[in-house]
Formats: C-alpha cells, structure tokens, sequence
C-alpha cells in the first residue's frame, strides 16, 4: 500500500468531494398514464426519462393494462416543474408481465430495450410512436402479437425481436430499416 501524506490526502478528499455536484445520480418516480396504469420513470436532473416497470394496473378494468407511454413526464425540483422526454423503453421494463394488454409508444421514445416486452403473454397490440428507431434483441419475443406497424423512422430491429409469436401474420415497417436481424422472426 502506498502511504499518502496526510497534507496531500486533505487536498486530494477536497477534490474528490467537489466533484459531487457533476455527478449525476439517477431518480425513480412513479406516474399514471392517461389510463390510471402506473408506471415507473427513471432520470437524471433535467435529462431524459426512460420506463423501467409496470408498478400497478388502472383500477378500471377496461383500461388495465393498456399502457400509454407519453412523450413527456413532468417533475417539480425546488418548486420549479421540470419537463423529461421519455426517450426510452428500458430493457426488461415489463418483460414477463401478464398485465400488459397493450402499449402506445410516445413520440420522442427512440429506443425499445432488450427483452423490454420479453414474455408479454397478453400483449396483442403495439402501436410505434413517430420517433423510434430502435427495437432491440428480443423486445417482443413470446408475446401475443397479431400484427405489428412500426413507424418510418425505424432503421434497426434486433435479433429474435419479433420471435416465438404465433399469433403474428404481419410486421409492417418502413423504408428507413437498414438493419435487420436474419432471426428477427422465428417459430420454432
């Protein structure tokens, strides 16, 4: 081990504790969606959120689990309302949540995360915001889709994304798609 002098050791805590402040730590909230599911944001300071879960379903039985992304939540840090695009669909978000009916994408959401839908049993229906262009491996893998109309801005779909779904006759995407896993769909 190496010994620091005591002198040097006050200087070098000094430096490491006023870089404090530039370090960002990530916040979880929980908010309702325009159908009464909640759901689970996590971000940092001003920056964009991404959906981690599904913490509870609506109350109303016709809306539970008809998930509505937004393309923004809203904060209040020290009485001032802060606005964070949700940009993502974090990976393993809902994976294997029987819940989940359905699912709108908000318009700034660009990325669908690995497994983020994974084992979505009920899942029949996902409706792609505008802003997407990525859904990676296995994102709907062993749901329930029947079809499936990904928005023109897509340009990458990953490896057994749309795989083990039985109930899917029709993928739908638009001329941006510029990679494609050969796996992409598959029955085994």
């Amino acid at each position: 081990m190496k010994y620091i002098p005591y002198s040097q050791s006050r200087w070098l805590m000094a430096l490491m504790l006023s870089a404090l402040p530039l370090l960002s730590f990530a916040t979880d909230i929980d908010v309702a969606d325009a159908n009464g599911n909640v759901l689970r944001y996590s971000y940092s300071g001003t920056g964009a959120a991404t959906v981690t879960q599904l913490v509870s379903v609506s109350d109303d039985v016709t809306k539970a689990g008809h998930l509505i992304i937004p393309a923004t939540i809203t904060t209040v840090n020290e009485g001032e309302e802060v606005a964070h695009s949700v940009t993502s669909i974090g990976s393993s978000a809902f994976s294997s949540n029987t819940n989940v009916v359905s699912v709108e994408v908000g318009a700034n959401v660009t990325s669908i995360g690995s497994s983020a839908f994974e084992g979505c049993t009920s899942l029949t229906t996902m409706t792609g915001g505008a802003g997407l262009t990525t859904i990676n491996n296995w994102a709907f893998y062993n749901t329930r889709l029947t079809d499936a109309f990904l928005p023109n801005a897509v340009t990458t779909i990953g490896s057994y994304a749309f795989a083990r779904i039985p109930t899917l006759t029709t993928v739908t995407f638009g001329p941006k798609v510029s990679s494609i896993s050969r796996d992409m769909i598959q029955y085994d």
